[in-house]
């Protein structure tokens, strides 16, 4: 017997592949939430809930509340504003968050966070590192959050190595001792190695390559904190 869905149903494929496309949607619901995202606090956003787009809403939504005293001002702000005048209601000013805002917001039950982990590496302690990473594994961080971490403190390294002014790639001014720090202990020779390993990592959390993800992420970490553990290839 032939089943009338195998013979008449029509399969729609409703996922959203694209990542401009992903943060589009959620830009759409983060206005109506009142709420409006810098570039690198969206990166983030979306490293933290591994794109997933209902995690991504919901994180939005639990932003709406924790900022709601911000919202409920602008509101009032408007409000008064439209009394004093006969003009149509404007819309209301959205509550713009950084990645700093982000930062605070995300904050989990977990004793370290990535950040934790970007200031151990930079700093290069080692043991600090690998404590963070063994908690970070336990408490289930999203290993393309840590990855995430990871990339952006070795990329920012390669361009300062290149010569490139820290201000302008955005450090901030409280970290930029820590990048020199952590420059000082590599080399263009050493740096040259580490996107091959980010990919490598990439590959272990997409199940590519059999080996364990956490396994590279410690690697890439130490390698950053200028522990190397084996020669990459």
């Amino acid at each position: 017997m032939v089943c009338p869905f195998a013979q008449y149903g029509t399969v729609i494929d409703c996922n959203l592949y694209n990542e401009q496309q992903r943060q589009q949607l959620l830009q759409i619901q983060a206005q109506k939430f009142g709420l409006r995202l810098s570039q690198e606090a969206w990166q983030l956003l979306m490293s933290h809930t591994e794109h997933h787009l209902l995690s991504a809403y919901q994180t939005l939504w639990r932003l709406s509340y924790l900022f709601a005293p911000q919202l409920a001002t602008s509101n009032s702000d408007n409000n008064e504003d439209n009394e004093h005048s006969n003009s149509f209601t404007q819309p209301v000013n959205n509550v713009t968050l950084d990645i700093a805002d982000l930062q605070a917001a995300l904050v989990s039950d977990a004793q370290f966070s990535v950040f934790d982990l970007s200031d151990a590496m930079l700093a290069g302690n080692s043991t600090q590192v690998a404590k963070i990473m063994f908690q970070l594994k336990s408490t289930d961080e999203p290993t393309t959050l840590v990855l995430w971490a990871i990339s952006k403190d070795m990329r920012q390294i390669i361009q300062l190595l290149d010569g490139q002014d820290p201000q302008a790639l955005g450090i901030w001014r409280s970290k930029q001792g820590l990048y020199q720090q952590a420059c000082r202990r590599q080399s263009k020779e050493q740096t040259s190695e580490w996107p091959a390993l980010l990919y490598r990592c990439d590959q272990a959390i997409k199940g590519l390559i059999r080996q364990p993800a956490w396994e590279l992420l410690l690697q890439a970490a130490l390698e950053l904190a200028g522990k190397r553990l084996f020669t990459i290839r």
